[in-house]
């Protein structure tokens, strides 16, 4: 018997981000790709917004800014922070809130978190 796929921390942070992006009504929320921050220290995860900026006709920092500036974190959101730089939209998780979301699924899922039942059988 399969165990239901969970939505684990870090994918609910990828999700959030997105839709705080996607609402901001200037990029198609299917059109947020998010990627690894070039440095780790400063972000969780990056958006580049390139193609968004090019499709708008506005230099991708300029894009970026108006990008960052426009999304609104809710309270208790896992999303800390939401910068600019370059041709980039960094957001910072909320390190308690991540943390605390992270023990949680490691509560739900028990002995199985961690567990992949595909690894090992051969593919």
């Amino acid at each position: 018997d399969m165990m239901p796929a969970m939505s684990f921390a870090f994918d609910r942070l990828r999700a959030e981000t997105a839709a705080l992006i996607g609402a901001t009504g200037l990029v198609a929320p299917d059109a947020v790709t998010l990627s690894e921050p070039r440095q780790r220290e400063i972000a969780d995860l990056a958006f580049p917004v390139f193609a968004a900026a090019k499709a708008a006709g506005v230099p991708p920092p300029d894009f970026a800014r108006r990008v960052a500036d426009a999304v609104a974190i809710p309270e208790g959101s896992l999303v800390a922070r939401v910068d600019a730089a370059g041709g980039f939209v960094n957001v910072a998780a909320d390190p308690a809130r991540l943390a605390a979301a992270v023990l949680a699924d490691v509560a739900a899922a028990g002995d199985a978190y961690g567990h992949d039942p595909s690894v090992g059988r051969g593919a």
